[in-house]
């Protein structure tokens, strides 16, 4: 994507530098607290490269500890955002007529003032991403969140939050969802009888 590296170098890089988050490709890390705040850009499947490039915001955090009772290895040198629990995309925190967006794309074409867009895209993760990052440190915030979806939640996610909910002390809210994803296939049933065994 010969557009968005341009315009991540130019735009992007230093003002996630400034930060604190170290980058690779066009994911950036940075720790707080013994935890991974994870920024993401995802570039569609539809962008045409050196011609019109679009791009969206995922982001999450990331446990080491949460990971390995989920998956029972070693945690990634720097996570991706698909490794992380809570997981949002930028869409989801914007309202549009008192809606939220749920999805929210940007355009890097040859014709696009990066200026311009680089100070539109600082402006959403200065506004929006970081403080998300500070509500979803509580678990309290990352239930709500979940618990308001009107779509389906990933069966990955389920589990997520069900170590989170036992972590918590509320083993119910957490068998109740292990016993959803279990019924799922056979793959779910097996991962989830080890996620029992290292809750117990």
């Amino acid at each position: 994507m010969k557009l968005m590296k341009e315009f991540v170098k130019a735009e992007l890089a230093p003002f996630f530098k400034s930060l604190g988050f170290k980058r690779k490709g066009l994911m950036w890390n940075r720790g707080v607290s013994g935890k991974v705040e994870v920024l993401g850009l995802q570039v569609a499947i539809y962008s045409k490269e050196g011609m019109e490039e679009y791009f969206t915001i995922n982001m999450g955090i990331f446990e080491e500890g949460l990971w390995r009772v989920c998956w029972g290895k070693e945690a990634p040198k720097f996570p991706r955002t698909e490794d992380c629990f809570p997981r949002v995309r930028v869409g989801q925190l914007l309202l549009e007529n008192g809606h939220s967006l749920k999805d929210k794309w940007w355009e890097c074409a040859a014709s696009t003032v990066n200026s311009v867009l680089g100070k539109d895209v600082r402006g959403v993760v200065s506004e929006f991403c970081l403080p998300c990052f500070t509500d979803m440190a509580e678990f309290g915030s990352v239930r709500e969140f979940y618990n308001g979806l009107s779509g389906k939640i990933d069966p990955v996610d389920k589990v997520y939050l069900a170590i989170k909910c036992h972590m918590a002390g509320d083993e119910n809210a957490s068998e109740e969802l292990l016993k959803e994803v279990s019924s799922l296939s056979e793959g779910w049933k097996n991962r989830v009888e080890v996620v029992r065994l290292k809750l117990r």
